[in-house]
């Protein structure tokens, strides 16, 4: 493989960054826009209710769990991209 072809491909690979990136970045938003709006719904008296409660609670910690796992793909600032999104050539 010469040189040349070795370029366009990492360049073609490399072009994939952004895209993933904004999409975890659209999702993060979604994600935390859905978890204020659940927060803004919830009255004192409906955590006594178990119907609404086990649901709330099940549903919340869905979203904990999506944005940490978005939280961890989006690249630090800090560091180069390609160890963002390459951990094991830290």
């Amino acid at each position: 493989m010469d040189l040349q072809t070795a370029t366009s491909q990492l360049d073609r690979i490399l072009g994939f960054f952004p895209r993933a990136e904004g999409k975890a970045a659209f999702l993060f938003a979604f994600n935390t826009a859905v978890l204020a709006f659940m927060a803004i719904n919830v009255h004192r008296g409906d955590i006594a209710l178990w119907y609404i409660a086990i649901p709330g609670i099940a549903a919340a910690a869905l979203m904990f769990t999506s944005i940490n796992s978005l939280w961890r793909v989006q690249p630090r600032r800090s560091e180069p991209i390609c160890y963002a999104y390459c951990p094991p050539f830290r």
